[in-house]
Parts: structure tokens; sequence; C-alpha cells
């Protein structure tokens, strides 16, 4: 692995603080999502989109609160619990603010011992600034994200940092399955075992959609899925045949796939479907919604990077 330099900045107290109350009644907020339960179960973290904004939201013992709602930017999501329990870990931009390429995120951590906010300002040695997405605890004192610091804002490395030893490290470069023409196609929706319901309600609320809107993108996400059972179907089939020798079964699949199984024409025709539906703003976000859902359910997993 590679340490680099990281220049930090925390900003504490950014947003208002206070006790938890009623006049915060999230119930009020019909378009809500991604709802995560501390460690212990006592509090209820999830997203609310109001007015606009997409806000983080706690409920603890039958209370509730806007963490969000003082900061800049109005996209807020993804938020992660402290092994403890005590912080939670989430990130924001501003969705319109610049191109996508350039839109760099701000990672941040509420503590609910202070009801402070603080905010982590990654940058490299050099003075360059990281465009973070998806930040997750490693440990107590450690986080891991997602960043990229290159013009077409395409390819991620996985980092780590160290909140009290204010050290950088790069994880994994480039990871091999982090990449937008696999992980952030509509393929993920149809694949991902966390796909259906609650993640497709993750990107309603995060897009703002309304109800011809979601019609039409459940509509999309289907005919892909359907196209992709029947490879799954006759490839098993021909695996399934003991009459066929093993070299038959893969000369015969061969030819299935290069006749029907034209997977990257699948993604492509859902994918330029959804950018015709959404327009080229939301489509920026549902890439970068389902871009970091994806790595929170399946790379965490896979890398092992868990608590």
């Amino acid at each position: 692995s590679i340490i680099l330099t990281a220049a930090v900045f925390i900003q504490g107290s950014v947003l208002p603080k206070g006790r938890f109350s009623n006049d915060e009644d999230p119930m009020k907020c019909a378009e809500r999502a991604y709802t995560m339960p501390s460690p212990d179960g006592s509090d209820t973290a999830f997203i609310c989109r109001s007015d606009g904004r997409v806000d983080i939201w706690i409920s603890a013992s039958g209370l509730s609160r806007n963490i969000t709602s003082g900061l800049p930017e109005s996209l807020c999501l993804f938020p992660n619990w402290s092994h403890d329990g005590n912080r939670l870990l989430f990130f924001s931009y501003e969705p319109e603010s610049l191109p996508y390429s350039r839109r760099e995120g701000e990672i941040w951590i509420y503590d609910l011992r202070t009801a402070g906010t603080e905010k982590v300002e990654v940058e490299l040695s050099r003075g360059e600034k990281l465009r973070v997405r998806a930040p997750f605890w490693i440990s107590e004192e450690t986080i891991a994200f997602l960043g990229c610091n290159e013009p077409s804002g395409r390819n991620f490395d996985l980092y780590s940092y160290d909140l009290t030893a204010h050290r950088l490290e790069v994880l994994d470069r480039n990871p091999p399955h982090f990449r937008w023409g696999d992980a952030g196609s509509s393929h993920f929706l149809s694949e991902a075992p966390l796909s259906g319901p609650e993640n497709l309600r993750v990107i309603e609320v995060a897009l703002g959609l309304n109800r011809e809107q979601r019609f039409q993108m459940d509509s999309i996400l289907k005919a892909e899925k359907r196209k992709l059972l029947f490879i799954k179907a006759r490839t098993d089939s021909i695996m399934r045949d003991r009459s066929l020798t093993e070299e038959e079964k893969r000369r015969l699949i061969m030819e299935f796939l290069e006749k029907e199984g034209d997977y990257e024409g699948i993604r492509r025709s859902t994918t330029d479907g959804l950018e015709r539906l959404l327009g080229p703003l939301k489509f920026d976000l549902f890439r970068d919604v389902v871009e970091s859902l994806w790595f929170l359910q399946m790379a965490v997993p896979a890398l092992e990077i868990r608590r």
C-alpha cells in the first residue's frame, strides 16, 4: 500500500446544537429511505427528502432530529454508524453546483454525545482535493472511502484515513470491480442481493422522482432483468445436460453468448433508456447513488473491510 501525506481540516460545530424534539417530526416527510439502526438498536438514521433537499435524520427514544439541515449542500446520503453507536459518518454534495467530474463531495461526522458535526476535508500532499464517495467505518478511529483525483472523474481509488494519526493510505488503486462500466450501470440493480424495493427507494428519494418516472424506471429495470434471467436460464440448462461433454458445453455456451448474450448491449440499452428518462443531471445523480450503493453493499464485504 502507498502512504500519502494528507492535509486534514476539521470544522467543528457547524450545525446547530440542541436536544431532540418532536418539532421536527419525520412523519411529515413521506419521502424517506435508507433506514439504518444503530449497533444497539436504540437509534435509527435515515435519509429524507423535503423542500428540495435530501437530509439525514436520527430518531432516538421516540424523538427525532434533522442533523443536516444547516449544511450548504442539498444532498446528504448513506449514514453509517460507528461501532459504538456514538457517531454517524456520511457524505454530502451539491448536485447542481459543478459538472459531474468536478463534484468533490464532503465527509462529515456527527457526534450524538455533543450534537456537533465535524467536516473532514482530505487533500493530497500536492494540494489536490479528492472527490469522495461512500465513506464507512473500519474501526473506531479509522474510516475508508472512495476517492478520485483525475480529471475524468471516472476511476476511484479506495482510501483509508486514521482520524487520530491523521494518516491517509491507499488501500486499492482503481479496484477492477469498481468501474462505471461494470458497477455503475443498472445491471447492479438487477443482480445485487439487496436490490428490489430497498435500493430503488433510495434512488427515488435521492432523485425526487415522480410517480410516472418511478413506473418507467421500474419498467426499464425489469426488462433488463428478464433478459439477464433468460441468459442465465439457458446457460444453466446447457451445463445440466449430462449428454454433453465439457467441451461441447463450452462450445454451445460460447455460441449462445455470441448470439444472445450481449451483456454490454443490454447494459448500454438500459443505460440509454434511463438517461433519456431522467435527463443528464438526474442521470449523473443516479450514477453516483448506484455506485455508492453497490460499493457499500457488495464491494465492502468483498474486500473484507467489515465491522
